[in-house]
C-alpha cells in the first residue's frame, strides 16, 4: 500500500499586530495588521462585537496587509479592537486624546518651576 503525502498548509501567523491608537476626537484612524499569507479571510471586532463595513468602518485587504479604518472617532468608539484570522487573533486599544487643561505657557512655567 502506498501513501501519498500532501504538503500541509502553512498555518496563519500574525507578523505585525495592530498598535494601540491615542488620537483626538474627530480623527480618522487606521489599525493595520500583516499576516504571513495572502488571501486570508479576517474578521474585525470591537469589544467582542463583529464590525460591519459602512460609513463608520472601512475594511481593506491587500495581499498580506489588512486594515480597519475608523472614521471620525468619538468617545463611543473607544475600546478594544481585535482582528481574527483563522485561529489567530491580535488586539489593540483605541483611546481618545483629550486636550490638556493647561495652556502651553502655563505648562512650561510649571515645568520650569518644579524641575
Amino acid at each position: 500500500m502506498t501513501f501519498i503525502s500532501f504538503p500541509s498548509e502553512i498555518p496563519v501567523e500574525i507578523i505585525r499586530p495592530p498598535q494601540d491608537v491615542f488620537e483626538p476626537p474627530g480623527s480618522d484612524i487606521v489599525f493595520e495588521v500583516e499576516l504571513n499569507k495572502d488571501r486570508v479571510e479576517v474578521k474585525w471586532m470591537r469589544n467582542n462585537m463583529i464590525i460591519v463595513q459602512g460609513d463608520k468602518y472601512q475594511m481593506i485587504s491587500e495581499g498580506k496587509i489588512h486594515r480597519l479604518q475608523v472614521c471620525e472617532i468619538r468617545p463611543r468608539d473607544q475600546g478594544e479592537y481585535r482582528i481574527v484570522a483563522k485561529d489567530k487573533d491580535a488586539r489593540a486599544k483605541l483611546e481618545l486624546a483629550g486636550k490638556s487643561s493647561l495652556s502651553d505657557s502655563s505648562y512650561k512655567f510649571l515645568q520650569f518651576f518644579f524641575t
